[in-house]
């Protein structure tokens, strides 16, 4: 990172949006799920022209603001029977609103981090209501507690077995950023996806305090047991399978 901002805004990528480390990675996060309808470009940059580099204060308040002005935008759209439109809302809007619960959270604020959590949940919530796929918000058995998921199938509605994404965030990642960089693109290409958050992530650490662990085959392993069990209708031997970055690899899905 620069000691000091680019003087001239085309050295911005290169150089760094912000000399502060976290500020920088969370303006390229956001621009990163533009393509995939996790943000939008314009939306970003206004809002970070308004913020000083190191104001975590101020960047929470600003991310904050447009999360839920384009909360507002949603539920307007939904409202008028507008769906496709609202459902990009919800979900840039959960998006921004991931940036203040990271940002609560590393000045170690445990009750602003709870709070901000749960309006990013609450409008990651609203879009997976309203996006044009089917789904269902799942409990996958784990350790003597459960991990929450979503099960998202292809727009089709065929419950025929299919192939099934495995997805889960690095570090303590909201699940609302991986629809842009890969749920949406395998739905559209007729896979399943479930989408959960693990031990040390989100919901686990912040409503039940559950750390991480660095043994995740631990984790992926009750999650795989949960597809394939008979009451979700898979009696299928697993299809190849791979890991590479955030995602856990394609296997024999269940349909009810």
């Amino acid at each position: 990172m620069p000691e000091h901002p680019p003087t001239r805004p085309n050295e911005a990528f290169g150089l760094g949006f912000y000399s502060d480390a976290d500020m920088d990675f969370g303006v390229r996060i956001l621009l990163g799920l533009a393509p995939g309808g996790g943000s939008d470009v314009g939306e970003v940059l206004e809002t970070i022209s308004t913020v000083k580099d190191g104001d975590q204060g101020a960047w929470e308040r600003a991310f904050t603001a447009l999360g839920e002005r384009v909360l507002a935008i949603a539920d307007t759209a939904a409202r008028r029977g507008h769906l496709t439109s609202a459902a990009e809302a919800f979900l840039r809007a959960a998006n921004y609103l991931s940036v203040a619960v990271a940002s609560a959270a590393r000045q170690a604020d445990a009750p602003a981090t709870l709070a901000a959590f749960r309006r990013h949940r609450a409008a990651w919530d609203r879009f997976i209501d309203t996006v044009a796929y089917p789904s269902e918000r799942v409990d996958i058995p784990y350790c003597g507690t459960t991990l929450p998921g979503y099960l998202v199938r292809p727009a089709d509605g065929r419950l025929t077995a299919r192939s099934t994404l495995i997805m889960a965030n690095g570090s303590d990642g909201p699940i609302s950023t991986l629809w842009a960089t890969g749920a949406s693109a395998a739905l559209e290409r007729g896979y399943s996806v479930l989408l959960f958050d693990g031990p040390g992530q989100q919901s686990m650490l912040f409503e039940r305090a559950i750390p991480f662990r660095h043994d995740w085959e631990a984790v992926i392993t009750p999650v795989v047991d949960f597809l394939r069990a008979p009451h979700r209708g898979s009696n299928r031997r697993p299809g190849r399978r791979r890991c590479q970055g955030v995602v856990a690899q394609p296997l024999s899905d269940v349909s009810h």
